[in-house]
């Protein structure tokens, strides 16, 4: 497994398709830190918390990019060939994404601060402490969501032959998603409101709303446990329908 990881994690750092993704997320982060050039090193820390949202659509790229391909490029079936197991090929490559994702998680949150930190002509402030004790949190607590997004999208890439298909579906859900159940939570028909109700109590994209109520070691434990729950559900099913998959 650790040999297929590194194979993968090669093949991954050699593609443009990663260096273009972090090149774009780094740009949009130094164009948004200029719109808030007239604000203090405080300010800007408070600013990323409600934007760790936006990791639930940075893990669609991210898994296209380890997938790759997998029923088009012909790449898998040369795996197969050679008699790898699909339950390593599978969790090698969600293994792959997770420390991609890890990594650039890191390199975002670090670019963030640094670039703030050099650009605020404020540095210091009586809250600045507390703004970075919060921003840790919410990461601490973002990012077992994030890997359960993960390891959804990861399913659905492999379940669905067509990427495409995959990234749409993707998109719609997390886009319009939280709206919809906000809508159906409205509706004053009971199923329909308890459904919206469960669904929104387990879902990785609804959590981050609870951010702004007391931040808890039982809300951290909470999110720990949604988030690698969906990731070990999500690869549990995707690697058994994968294993019967008949690829072409």
């Amino acid at each position: 497994m650790l040999n297929y990881i590194k194979a993968e994690l090669y093949k991954a750092l050699h593609r443009p398709y990663l260096w273009v993704l972090l090149a774009v997320m780094l740009a949009l982060e130094e164009l948004f830190l200029w719109l808030l050039v007239s604000a203090s090193f405080v300010d800007m820390v408070a600013v990323l918390s409600p934007l760790m949202t936006a990791g639930n659509f940075l893990v669609i790229p991210l898994s296209h990019l380890v997938v790759s391909g997998p029923y088009g490029s012909g790449t898998l079936k040369n795996e197969l060939s050679f008699g790898l197991p699909r339950s390593r090929i599978y969790l090698g490559k969600l293994f792959t994404a997770i420390l991609l994702g890890v990594a650039l998680c890191a390199v975002l949150i670090a670019f963030y601060l640094g670039t703030g930190w050099l650009l605020a002509e404020e540095k210091g402030g009586e809250t600045l402490l507390e703004n970075l004790s919060v921003l840790a949190y919410v990461v601490a607590g973002s990012v077992p969501l994030w890997l359960g997004s993960l390891g959804i999208c990861m399913a659905l890439f492999f379940l669905l032959r067509s990427e495409t298909g995959a990234v749409i579906t993707l998109t719609l859900a997390l886009a319009i998603g939280t709206p919809l159940l906000e809508i159906f939570q409205g509706i004053q028909v009971e199923p329909f409101q308890a459904a919206a109700r469960f669904l929104w109590s387990i879902l990785p994209v609804t959590q981050f709303g609870q951010y702004t109520n007391e931040l808890t070691w039982g809300l951290l434990a909470k999110y720990w446990a949604i988030g690698l729950g969906w990731l070990a559900g999500a690869s549990a099913l995707g690697v058994a329908v994968f294993r019967r998959r008949d690829i072409r």
